[in-house]
């Protein structure tokens, strides 16, 4: 899981594409609805943010990087 989040990430540097970014924020809890409560290691999660850092690298997105730093 952690390969295949962080390959994914990394083949799409600062594209911001949808899809990669759904399914990384399926593997950041703070970034799901407090309805929906998955179980989720701390070495995928992390995965999950330094993809989503990767995948918006030097796109100045507001938004995804408040929500990284939270």
């Amino acid at each position: 899981t952690i390969g295949i989040l962080l390959g994914r990430a990394a083949s799409k540097i600062g594209s911001m594409d949808d899809h990669d970014t759904r399914t990384l924020c399926i593997h950041i809890p703070y970034l799901l609805p407090p309805t929906l409560s998955l179980e989720v290691s701390l070495s995928v999660q992390s995965a999950a943010v330094i993809g989503a850092g990767l995948l918006y690298k030097g796109t100045s997105n507001r938004l995804m990087t408040e929500m990284l730093l939270a």
